[in-house]
């Protein structure tokens, strides 16, 4: 990595929205520019507010269908790199390193077998008598192991206060966590920088910090944080919908609802939800666990382009800033992406093709092009 001369690209940078797209920005920017002065503004501390602080924390390269996502591979090494990171400051960030996504019918097995001989350096099959949980009075037909150098799976609120602090540890620049709970006058706010970013997810149109139309779609995802009464929770799975560990010993985290409706479902159509569509894979776990409680965070999910679902970057003409960039559309990727397209970004930001050259001009623009 090439260090930016001071005199190349913004200095005093103001980045809205600290979750992953936003801490992943902030991260890139001052190891490029080790000088820089970057202030991200927040509603919550690190790892505190947000989708991101709620998210599921699987980090993979598979499509459900067994396929690798557009840049998954260079995703999956990007963001190991931060999660490393992260771990030199904070405890806890790493749960697992495998995550077990089942098949319960004999198409999804079908397609994931031919995904294990397809991608052996990342995923293996075992069949249901080989799996490491009782699935004798389950749907459960086998699963795909996926794991070694392509699999994480995360705490994502101690992955980004770790993120932050090591922010905080590197470069000569100021370092600045800005809490604003409710801001009146955005433009005002930003003028003090001479770039800004705005990464806020589902709370820069929720509040109207964006106020011009993009292709993305606001969901509501809840989630059920259970409790386990006899057995401790070890087998990451995934099936549409996923269970992963908390750092609690015996709290279990099943999400998450995809819901498109103005008002949420309430705490028990929530598990209701989520029980109907977990529960053929899941049933250990339903069977022996209470509610401890509901989980609730918006993502914002992008229209598909010519390579799916891919998250928007670039340059934003905005009424906010005269220099104003942004990065949104995560959606249920936000680990997979969140380092790499940060990284590209902030390419474009100091007029460096050395990352976002990775990908064609159609693919990554996809959204000012259509």
């Amino acid at each position: 990595m090439v260090t930016i001369p001071s005199s190349i690209g913004p200095n005093n940078v103001g980045i809205v929205g600290g979750g992953l797209a936003g801490m992943a920005t902030a991260f890139q920017l001052i190891k490029k520019k080790p000088s820089i002065n970057v202030t991200i503004i927040d509603k919550a501390l690190p790892g505190t507010g947000g989708a991101s602080s709620v998210a599921g924390g699987l980090l993979h390269p598979l499509t459900p269908r067994g396929k690798i996502a557009a840049f998954g591979i260079q995703g999956v090494d990007s963001s190991k790199t931060l999660i490393e990171t992260a771990s030199e400051f904070e405890k806890g960030v790493v749960l697992r390193d495998e995550i077990y996504r089942v098949a319960v019918n004999n198409k999804h097995r079908s397609v994931l077998k031919a995904a294990a001989s397809s991608h052996p350096q990342f995923c293996e099959w075992l069949e249901a008598n080989e799996l490491e949980w009782d699935t004798s009075s389950s749907s459960v037909l086998g699963a795909l192991r996926i794991h070694g150098s392509g699999c994480k799976v995360i705490h994502v609120p101690s992955y980004l206060n770790g993120l932050w602090l090591a922010c905080e540890s590197r470069g000569t620049g100021d370092r600045v966590w800005a809490l604003e709970e409710d801001c009146a006058d955005w433009k005002e706010r930003l003028s003090e920088f001479d770039a800004v970013v705005l990464s806020a997810g589902a709370g820069m149109f929720q509040d109207a910090v964006v106020k011009q139309e993009l292709p993305v779609q606001l969901v509501r995802g809840q989630s059920i944080e259970l409790h386990l009464r006899n057995r401790q929770f070890e087998q990451v799975r995934l099936c549409g919908k996923y269970a992963t560990p908390l750092p609690d010993k015996g709290k279990v985290n099943i999400g998450a609802t995809q819901e498109f409706k103005d008002e949420p479902l309430d705490c028990a159509s929530v598990k209701d939800e989520l029980q109907m569509r977990s529960y053929d894979f899941l049933s250990d776990l339903w069977d022996d666990g209470d509610v401890h409680k509901v989980t609730e965070g918006f993502r914002v999910q992008s229209d598909r382009g010519p390579r799916g679902r891919l998250p928007i970057i670039g340059s934003f003409d905005s009424e906010l800033h005269d220099n104003a960039w942004i990065f949104t559309g995560l959606s249920s990727r936000g680990l997979l992406y969140h380092s790499l397209f940060g990284d590209m970004l902030t390419d474009m930001m100091f007029d460096s093709d050395e990352n976002y050259q990775l990908v064609d001009a159609e693919s990554l623009n996809w959204w000012v092009m259509n």
